[in-house]
């Protein structure tokens, strides 16, 4: 009888190309992995059920239920800033990359997978996606292959959708393989460590009443809010 395993597909998108990406991924997922793919590459048979939504639904909606990987298709905006949907996880990724090292072992185990979209007439090209790499890792997780760079203004074998397409082509064995491995990571302790950085970043989110995933004594999280005065507007897009 074959495994589940669930995974998150995780996209931020100011224009709908990431998202787009996102869930032509877990098309490709659905029509690649089988039985015959799986016993070809001398791998265990797999369910792999996979959910697709914001980077941001799965801080606040799902409260960082981590699984052991995560696969992310995310741009820029603006100035280099994060995209609609994905401004709390970049917020996190900040806070990863400028703590004091206490948080440096909050994600060990987990693994990743991150599409970056932009456009090289910008000089933030992939500033975001960049950022985010960098934070998960300063958090412990492993990335999976290669930061995809799939640039809007390239073209020919280099035009943004061929790159997008290869990458998730080549990415679909590492993550079977990575999925398919037998140790145990601790994802319910991911979360428990993420949800307080999640309070403190963001005074207006709910954190959830219960502990998740082990069954566990009800817990609550407690957190110090911050305040952030001024903002400013950015009008430019990378068309992500």
């Amino acid at each position: 009888m074959s495994r589940t395993e669930k995974l998150y597909v995780l996209y931020g998108s100011q224009m709908g190309n990431s998202e787009g990406a996102a869930r032509e991924f877990c098309n490709l997922i659905k029509s690649t992995y089988n039985d015959d793919f799986f016993a070809k590459h001398k791998l265990p048979s797999l369910e792999v059920e996979t959910t697709c939504i914001q980077l941001d639904d799965f801080l606040e909606v799902k409260h960082a239920d981590y699984t052991k990987c995560l696969v992310i298709f995310v741009s820029s905006y603006g100035v280099g800033q994060a995209p609609l949907g994905s401004y709390r996880f970049r917020d996190l990724c900040d806070e990863f990359l400028t703590n004091d090292g206490s948080n440096t072992n909050i994600l060990t185990g987990l693994k990743y997978a991150i599409c970056g979209l932009g456009d090289s007439n910008y000089t933030t090209f992939l500033k975001n996606p960049t950022t985010i790499d960098q934070g998960l890792q300063k958090a412990g997780a492993k990335r999976l292959g290669e930061l995809a760079k799939c640039d809007a203004s390239a073209m020919g074998e280099q035009a943004q959708d061929k790159v997008i397409q290869k990458w998730s082509k080549d990415m679909l064995l590492p993550l079977a393989k990575a999925l398919a491995a037998t140790e145990e990571v601790d994802t319910a302790k991911m979360q428990a460590e993420t949800i307080p950085l999640m309070v403190k970043l963001d005074p207006d989110y709910t954190p959830p009443n219960a502990a998740s995933k082990g069954g566990s004594d009800m817990c609550t999280y407690i957190g110090i809010g911050a305040v952030v005065v001024g903002g400013l507007a950015i009008v430019a897009s990378q068309y992500m």
